[in-house]
């Protein structure tokens, strides 16, 4: 069975993973996003979301600006 690799750029994560990286509340989290602190998230179906991983870790290093802001896929 092959292994299919995703480059970092285009993984996405949800919540929770969001979270373990971050250390904020889930409140904190998306009142960031609504102050736009944070990057907003890409909406996978109705009551789902997820963030780009690059987008999380540019965050946590403080790389992150709200100019990189890229429109949802």
């Amino acid at each position: 069975m092959k292994t299919l690799i995703i480059p970092e750029a285009q993984q996405l994560v949800r919540i929770g993973t969001v979270l373990q990286i971050l250390p904020v509340s889930q409140s904190a989290w998306y009142r960031m996003i609504t102050e736009g602190y944070a990057p907003k998230p890409i909406r996978l179906g109705p009551r789902s979301v997820a963030w780009r991983l690059d987008d999380i870790l540019s965050l946590a290093r403080g790389e992150w600006h709200p100019s990189e802001q890229r429109a949802a896929a």
